[in-house]
């Protein structure tokens, strides 16, 4: 199973309330703090999208393995990803 480094740049929506002028909403559209910065192990992957665990049991020959942390993630937000399954035995 593949460990990786993904950034991605996630949707939010405004949490604050009460009503905004046109410039504090284009204020607030220019915020750039939308990063996710995450590793984990790729469970599932095709052309739209990568589905990573941040948690793994392997299981052995008495049970299957489990995940937890689950994130799917379209490709086209993922902005860097590096393969760190090379660091791990």
């Amino acid at each position: 199973m593949k460990l990786v480094y993904l950034e991605w740049e996630d949707a939010c929506d405004d949490v604050s309330t009460g009503w905004k002028t046109e410039d504090e909403v284009l204020e607030w559209a220019k915020n750039d703090s939308w990063w996710v910065k995450e590793i984990g192990y790729v469970i599932y992957e095709d052309k739209k999208v990568t589905v990573l665990a941040s948690k793994m049991e392997p299981g052995n020959k008495d049970y299957c393995a489990t995940f937890k942390g689950i994130t799917r993630i379209p490709k086209t937000w993922i902005r860097k990803r590096i393969n760190l399954s090379k660091y791990i035995k």
